[in-house]
C-alpha cells in the first residue's frame, strides 16, 4: 500500500459546537501531497473494469478479460493482508458477475463463470472466512500460471 500520506489531518469542532473545522499541518511539501492524492486517485481509476454492453458474448468477454488481467497481474505481485485481497477484488468480482448475468443461460455465461471462479479464488469470498480464503488463495496463486494459461485457452485470448 501507499503508506501515510505526507500530511496530518484532523477534524473537530473544539471551542466551536456544532462547526465542522479542518486542519492540515503539513510534514511534507504541498507538491509531495498533491502527487500522494493524484496517485491514489489514478490506482483507484485503473481498477475499474467496464461491463461491456455491444458486440458478441465472447467479444465481450475478451474485453473484459483484457481489462481485468493487468490489474490481477499486479495484484498478485505484491503482498497483501487478507481484508486487502477482498477490497481490492470487490470491484472486479461485481463487474464479472454483471457480465455473467447479462450473458442469460449460455455457454459464454460458464465462461464469465470461470473467470469469476479465479477471481474468487485469489480475491476471496467476501462472506468467507479469512481461514477458508487463505489456504485457497495460496494454492490458486501456487498455479497461477497454469490457471491463467488455461482461462486464456478458454477464452481465445
Amino acid at each position: 500500500m501507499l503508506g501515510a500520506l505526507p500530511a496530518e489531518v484532523r477534524f473537530g469542532g473544539i471551542g466551536n459546537p456544532g462547526r465542522f473545522n479542518l486542519e492540515v499541518r503539513m510534514r511534507a511539501s504541498p507538491l509531495l501531497l498533491l502527487a500522494s492524492c493524484l496517485t491514489v486517485a489514478a490506482l483507484a481509476s485503473d481498477r475499474q473494469v467496464d461491463v461491456p454492453t455491444r458486440g458478441e458474448p465472447l467479444e465481450r468477454i475478451q474485453l473484459m478479460w483484457n481489462q481485468t488481467r493487468p490489474i490481477l497481474l499486479a495484484d498478485t505481485g505484491v503482498p497483501h493482508s487478507d481484508s486487502d485481497w477482498v477490497a481490492l477484488g470487490t470491484p472486479l468480482i461485481k463487474s464479472w458477475t454483471d457480465l455473467e448475468a447479462s450473458l442469460g443461460d449460455t455457454d459464454y455465461a460458464a465462461d464469465a463463470r470461470s473467470v469469476l471462479k479465479f477471481l474468487n479464488d485469489v480475491y476471496g469470498r467476501s462472506k468467507s472466512t479469512p481461514e477458508r480464503r487463505a489456504p485457497i488463495r495460496q494454492r490458486t496463486l501456487q498455479n497461477f500460471g497454469s490457471r491463467i494459461s488455461a482461462l486464456e485457452g478458454r477464452l481465445g485470448s
